[in-house]
């Protein structure tokens, strides 16, 4: 299952959705479909397209549409004012329960906060378990009648939370007793995720390696859940408990993720599953972050499950990411130029820093003629654009590098 914009050819398929979209309480009959044919239903899907806010996201399985979530200016149940778009979301009965909805529910907010809507409204039945997901993907409810609550999402609020509650609650549904726990590490819980320019970063710790059939339910959860969250996306990796106490390095994992391997997986699931397994030194810098800054989503204590990391493997971790950075931070000029700072700093202090935090520590700890780079680099991880002086940055990174060096222990 996947989720995409639904396109003109398809709209008429919003009058079937509309349909599901109703809701009955127990023991209620069905209505008419002509119900749908009501000019206080029509508005909903007449002349869609037209519009500037109408939006809509559908889920495809097998290729069939199996859900749809939509949006429009109109004076619906749900209007709040003439600049807040409306929803309407439904599925076949047959794909509901599944985490399908709130989903599509997210890929809408995402595309709406793109687009550059400050919030949008629905409403919803008090009866309707739809409430609950509805809250789940950021909506508060503002005002309500006898029936209904009339809820809003502002959109300017942060993403990766709703993208990590959602991944836990899939993960502990589809790994059953076999999850140890999820962990949620990098800027997301450092106080510096930019949904332009971060992704969440998530590890999750099983007992024992899933079967291939539940990494494939797992993987398509995590594809659909990536088309909703951050610019960058999830980046994830399983691993076995075994491996993290006793901590062993190079750190074997049994699943990974990031969006550099969407279409890898796209193509040909079957070999990715069997393949997508090996080592990662990353894992080693993954878990020291885990272990001093942190979060435990769901599952076992992080001290209880992670051992800390020896230093040295934490150290060259980190040299395999910049080894390279004279040559290439030409072309990454943005993380060289951060990450080369936060590796120094880890190295004279100890500290354990973001991309962010190496910037601001090098601007108080780095020559001054660095300072203006590492101003143009923090701009950038703001969302700003640089204008970087190559020449200047390589010969950052040589010097940097010639620090590193000197304060790194013996290989």
């Amino acid at each position: 299952m996947f989720i995409r914009e639904l396109r003109p050819e398809e709209v008429t398929v919003l009058k079937d959705f509309l349909y599901e979209a109703i809701f009955l309480p127990e023991g209620v009959e069905p209505p008419e479909r002509s119900i749908v044919e009501r000019p206080e239903l029509r508005i909903y899907y007449e002349g869609f397209g037209e519009g500037k806010a109408d939006i809509c996201m559908v889920a495809e399985e097998d290729g069939r549409i199996v859900g749809a979530a939509w949006t429009r200016l109109m004076k619906d149940y749900g209007y709040v004012d003439d600049e807040t778009p409306s929803f309407a979301i439904s599925l076949y009965r047959e794909y509901r329960g599944r985490g399908i909805g709130t989903r599509l529910m997210l890929a809408m907010l995402r595309k709406l906060r793109e687009e550059g809507y400050a919030r949008a409204s629905l409403a919803v039945q008090k009866a309707n378990y739809a409430v609950r997901m509805y809250e789940k993907a950021g909506f508060h409810t503002v005002s309500e009648n006898a029936e209904e609550y009339i809820m809003v999402c502002d959109l300017k609020e942060e993403v990766s939370g709703r993208v990590a509650q959602l991944f836990t609650e899939e993960s502990k549904r589809i790994l059953g007793d076999n999850l140890v726990g999820v962990y949620l590490h990098g800027s997301a819980v450092m106080g510096c995720f930019n949904s332009g320019k971060s992704d969440v970063d998530l590890l999750v710790v099983v007992k024992e390696e899933p079967t291939d059939t539940v990494k494939r339910a797992f993987m398509d959860m995590v594809v659909s859940l990536n088309e909703t969250g951050p610019a960058k996306g999830i980046e994830m990796s399983i691993v076995e408990r075994s491996v993290c106490k006793p901590f062993v390095y190079p750190t074997p994992f049994v699943l990974h993720f990031s969006k550099m391997h969407l279409d890898r997986y796209r193509n040909d699931p079957e070999d990715y599953i069997a393949k997508m397994k090996g080592t990662d030194r990353d894992l080693a810098a993954h878990i020291t972050v885990i272990r001093a800054r942190g979060v435990c989503l769901c599952g076992a204590p992080i001290d209880e499950v992670f051992e800390e990391v020896p230093k040295q493997d934490y150290i060259d971790s980190l040299w395999h990411d910049i080894a390279d950075a004279e040559g290439d931070i030409a072309d990454d000029t943005m993380y060289l130029t951060l990450n080369l700072a936060r590796v120094l700093a880890f190295l004279q202090d100890g500290s354990v820093l973001s991309k962010k935090e190496g910037g601001e520590w090098g601007l108080k700890n780095l020559p001054e003629k660095y300072h203006g780079l590492l101003r143009e680099a923090l701009s950038e991880y703001r969302g700003e654009t640089p204008g970087y002086d190559i020449s200047a940055a390589k010969e950052y990174a040589g010097a940097v590098l010639s620090l590193i060096r000197n304060n790194m222990q013996p290989q």
